[in-house]
This record gives C-alpha cells, structure tokens and sequence, in this order.
C-alpha cells in the first residue's frame, strides 16, 4: 500500500491528497480517504488508474486483501462559486 497503491494514487491528476489509516472502527486493517479537485476528476482518475495504467496493482491489491468499499462523498464549494 504504502510503496505502489498510494504513490500510484496520489500521482493520479485531480487528486490532491491521500490518507491511509490503520485502524477503522476498532476492526483490524486500514481506509484510504481520498480528496479530488471535483466528482469527474475522481471518476476519470480512478478508472484509467485502476481499470487501465495500474490494474496490475488493483488485482495484486486484491489476491492479499479483501476491500470494502465505502463511498461517502462531501462536496465542499469554494467561495463564490
């Protein structure tokens, strides 16, 4: 996670940061927060990262771990916009 996922991740255009924990509501394992300029970069970034450029990391990602997927969204606007 910390050499290829979040490198590969965070070199992705329109994101601009992410977090890796290592506890998540006392279960043992880790969450990734992710914060993206907008919905579409997010949507574009992730798909041609992990369904194009990097997919051998998603299936690697996957034979050592089992992922639940948590898609909380908050959309905070800048002022004046």
């Amino acid at each position: 996670m910390i050499k290829e996922w979040l490198p590969a991740l965070k070199g992705t255009p329109g994101c601009v940061e992410v977090e890796l924990l290592d506890t998540y509501w006392s279960r043992a394992g880790f969450i990734v927060t992710e914060l993206w300029e907008s919905r579409e970069a997010h949507e574009n970034g992730v798909k041609r990262l992990w369904r194009g450029e990097r997919m051998d990391l998603f299936d690697k990602a996957q034979r050592l771990a089992h992922f639940d997927f948590i898609w909380e969204c908050t959309v905070i606007a800048k002022e004046g916009k």
